[in-house]
């Protein structure tokens, strides 16, 4: 069938199926028509650029914005490494976010500049029509910044339901509650910063229609206990809170919850205590979810304080009635206890020294199977008994050589998604490969190499997108770059992690990685004859216009540059 002759409803209906960026490199000046249709009649563009190219985003701003602003319901924006100084860029070609009168759907990540930050902000009261709000901000410097502003005008957007709300700042770890009220916010996701026990129902009165909650809770030396008025509209909570149990007096104003996930730390409550809060004030309650731990005296008798702990959630209530099953571990001195899930992200570097469960079919095989990541590379040293597999790793660090004991354990690498190898030598290539080939969706790979350095021509896998070598021993010279660029892996390589020798080693590596989106380049500051202004301002003179070039914001010797 001939595309061109459907009528336009089917093809405005078909082009709903494409990915905006996807939609206006393919059908863009094909012909006049093709055109009306993009440009007039499809009206729900969804603008994601957070992970094109420089190239490519500088070609939709300069083509095709100046005709969408009205046809935008969703876009997305990041200033992370890989796309350093997007969100400025964005701005420069456009004169005001009032003219998105259409926006649905905003995010902005990864913000490090306190100007652009501001400026972002106090655009906030002319989008009439947001309704999804993704904001985070990173500040590494003692910046003074009105976050009672920010909030605040957070707060007024006029149709917010959903705000996810991320800040890291240096000596700001308390979130400040806004002074105004948004009755139309919904879902509200804190993080980066705390929120005091006390400050939850005064944050519930600024948003009367809260249902969906996520906070991290800090609790002050002044709890009010004075009876408070429930949080009806509340459904669906999740928190993190360290130290301390007041925090469940909370949960006796949420009549209304259905879903409560709990991650405490440093503190331990039995399951008797659990019951008797569920039963008594969170009669609506369908799901639960809980991960506790808490280090113990080292005269405490560990065993017996895991005993005590995982029987008190053997009651028919968790067993029978609710079918809530937990499961119990400790690592050296630290227990932990949390609900049954399907992922698990490993943290240690050996077995646990004591395993319970209160589900009789729940055993080792199966809190193996769950894990999903492993981030210590000497996990695989010890010994394993036969019957462990795990087949569901997305991220795996791992240490050279690899043992026969480890291609039996890890029975499959299809979900693999970021490798990270330590301790790696010519002598092992052909375990890397065998690796890789087994590892079909990887997209990231770290190596930490030690020795003489390494061939790039040995290696292939179709699906990597990312190398990071920042941490091999050697500084690549220009014949290492060259041969990096006519290997399999540097030929498709989108975001490259890299130190150099010279200057030309970064032209060598841009002219000639042709996928190459995003280079991170790290030189020794002690032996480079320049300093980062001056390899920035080189680089400036030598490279097109339209690329973005940046320091590092917290490390002198490391340049960013989005291509």
């Amino acid at each position: 069938m001939n595309f061109e002759l459907l009528p336009n409803e089917i093809i405005l209906t078909l082009f709903d199926y494409f990915r905006s960026i996807d939609l206006l490199k393919i059908f863009s000046d094909l012909n006049t028509r093709f055109n009306l249709l993009l440009y007039k009649q499809f009206r729900r563009y969804r603008l994601n650029c957070l992970s094109l190219s420089k190239r490519i985003f500088d070609d939709v701003c300069q083509q095709h914005l100046p005709f969408l602003t009205d046809r935008i319901i969703t876009l997305k924006l990041s200033d992370d490494s890989s796309t350093t100084g997007q969100i400025d860029h964005f701005l420069s070609y456009i004169s005001s976010l009032s003219l998105l009168t259409n926006l649905r759907y905003l995010t902005l990540l990864n913000i490090h500049s306190r100007e652009t930050l501001i400026k972002l902000v106090n655009e906030f009261s002319s989008l009439s029509n947001v309704t999804y709000l993704n904001i985070s901000f990173r500040c590494y410097e003692n910046d003074e910044i009105d976050f009672q502003m920010i909030i605040d005008n957070i707060w007024s957007l006029p149709k917010l339901i959903h705000c996810r709300y991320t800040i890291y700042i240096r000596n700001l770890s308390s979130f400040l509650l806004p002074t105004k009220v948004c009755s139309t916010l919904k879902n509200f996701y804190l993080f980066g910063q705390q929120i005091q026990y006390n400050k939850i129902f005064q944050l519930y009165e600024c948003a009367p229609s809260l249902k969906h909650l996520r906070v991290s809770v800090t609790i002050n030396d002044n709890v009010n206990e004075n009876r408070m008025s429930s949080l009806l509209t509340l459904t669906k909570l999740r928190m993190v809170i360290f130290r301390t149990s007041i925090f469940m007096s909370l949960l006796e104003y949420l009549p209304n919850l259905c879903y409560l996930q709990m991650t405490v730390s440093c503190y331990l409550i039995t399951g008797d205590r659990w019951e008797h809060l569920i039963c008594n004030y969170l009669p609506k309650l369908k799901t639960f979810k809980l991960r506790m731990s808490d280090d113990l005296p080292v005269n405490d008798n560990i065993e017996e304080r895991a005993d005590e702990l995982i029987n008190s959630f053997r009651s028919s209530f968790w067993i029978k009635e609710r079918r809530w099953f937990v499961r119990c571990y400790s690592f050296h001195k630290k227990l932990y206890l949390e609900t049954l899930s399907k992922q698990f992200f490993y943290m240690e570097d050996s077995f646990p020294h004591i395993w319970r469960s209160t589900d009789p079919n729940d055993d080792h095989k199966i809190f193996y199977n769950s894990i999903t990541h492993i981030s210590v590379e000497t996990f695989f040293n010890q010994s394993f008994p036969s019957y462990i597999r795990l087949h569901n790793l997305n991220t795996l660090h791992i240490k050279f050589p690899l043992n026969d004991q480890f291609w039996l354990i890890v029975s499959s690498l299809k979900k693999l998604r970021r490798l990270h190898i330590k301790s790696f030598t010519k002598e092992y290539q052909y375990q890397l490969q065998r690796l890789l080939n087994q590892a079909s969706g990887l997209q990231f790979l770290s190596i930490d190499q030690d020795g003489a350095s390494l061939s790039f021509d040995k290696f292939m896998n179709k699906s990597i997108h990312e190398l990071d070598f920042r941490c091999l021993n050697e500084v690549f010279n220009e014949e290492e770059c060259i041969n990096l660029c006519q290997s399999s892996l540097g030929i498709q390589c989108k975001i490259l992690t890299i130190s150099v020798t010279t200057h030309q080693s970064i032209l060598i590596l841009i002219q000639n990685m042709k996928n190459l989106q995003a280079l991170h380049i790290q030189y020794n500051e002690y032996t480079s004859n320049s300093n980062s202004n001056e390899i920035i301002q080189w680089l400036k003179a030598q490279l097109s216009s339209t690329f973005c070039i940046n320091q590092d914001r917290k490390l002198n010797n490391y340049l960013h540059i989005w291509i």
